[in-house]
């Protein structure tokens, strides 16, 4: 009565078994599972519960029980874990000999018992495996990302060649305005060498107070609220010499909408 009070408690199946591998004992776990009643369950094997009427010969758990044979008579424990397609549970199973036999002292056969637990780590296996996709899912975005990510860098890599070689002259600007890029025909234009400091000049230093005024008050506005503001302006190489250009300048913004930086092409 105490072992059946005490095995009732336990979400697992537990079982007793004589020598002959029937049961002497069996928890309540057995009716939560649906397998039957406590009391008709004495007298059975194990297998006769949990696969009544089984006439599969690669039946998983007539294999390990058979092979528990040796292992009980020796005293050894031992311990399966597999999915039961019959019942539709992920098991962990236990075998634990109570009395057995060694070479020292002889037991009776009747005197050989067996604890048997029968633990469902369905939802163990379940979780483990919903981790596991989730893996493979954050695998296969980090790859993509890692392939658009070279894709990006190649085809920056392809347009910056194609603003090194142009002959127009491009420029890129922080939101204050400041340079942060010019193209090495814009730096020839304006009489920089490669190794020059930009960041200390602005989008328009290089164009009269009459030009300057222009692109501030009327071009930045523009592109600001439009996105990008075209047309005629002016400009002065190194040598003091007005060129007069068509000129785009675009408003590239974040995804929140705030201004990110601005460039501009000017062509003679």
């Amino acid at each position: 009565q105490q072992w059946q009070s005490a095995a009732d408690l336990m979400p697992q199946l537990i079982c007793l078994m004589n020598d002959e591998g029937r049961l002497l004992h069996i928890n309540r776990t057995m009716e939560w599972w649906g397998l039957g009643k406590v009391s008709t369950a004495k007298g059975h094997e194990l297998h006769d519960i949990l696969h009544p009427g089984c006439r599969d010969p690669e039946c998983y758990f007539k294999r390990f029980w058979n092979n528990t044979i040796k292992a009980r008579l020796a005293g050894r424990r031992a311990e399966h874990e597999a999915f039961d397609a019959v019942l539709n549970r992920h098991f962990v199973i236990r075998v634990q000999p109570l009395v057995w036999r060694n070479h020292s002292q002889a037991r009776a056969a009747e005197d050989l018992h067996t604890v048997v637990i029968v633990d469902d780590i369905s939802d163990l296996r379940a979780a483990e495996a919903e981790t596991q996709r989730r893996n493979v899912e954050l695998a296969q975005q980090v790859a993509q990302e890692a392939q658009r990510r070279a894709l990006s860098e190649e085809m920056q890599a392809r347009l910056l060649t194609i603003l090194e070689k142009t002959t127009d002259y491009v420029a890129i600007a922080d939101p204050s305005q400041s340079m942060l890029y010019v193209n090495p025909a814009g730096r020839n234009l304006l009489g920089l060498s490669s190794t020059d400091d930009i960041s200390q000049r602005k989008f328009c230093d290089y164009a009269d107070l009459e030009v300057r005024n222009n692109i501030r008050d009327v071009a930045m506005p523009a592109a600001i609220e439009t996105g990008l503001w075209d047309g005629e302006s002016r400009m002065r190489d190194s040598t003091g010499r007005e060129i007069y250009t068509s000129q785009v300048i675009i408003a590239h913004r974040r995804p929140d909408g705030q201004i990110d930086c601005f460039s501009t092409i000017l062509r003679d």
